[in-house]
C-alpha cells in the first residue's frame, strides 16, 4: 500500500519570484517519503 499527496514545491528565484512546480509526495510501506514530478 502507498499513501500520497499532490502538492507544490516552492522556492525564491534570484531576482525574489516564486518558482514552483507540481509534486506527489510518496510514503511507501517501509515509512520512506519520496518526491515524484506527476506527468
Amino acid at each position: 500500500m502507498e499513501l500520497y499527496c499532490i502538492g507544490t514545491l516552492s522556492t525564491l528565484a534570484q531576482d525574489g519570484w516564486p518558482l514552483g512546480t507540481s509534486v506527489r509526495f510518496v510514503v511507501d510501506v517501509e515509512g520512506t517519503c519520496n518526491l515524484t514530478n506527476p506527468t
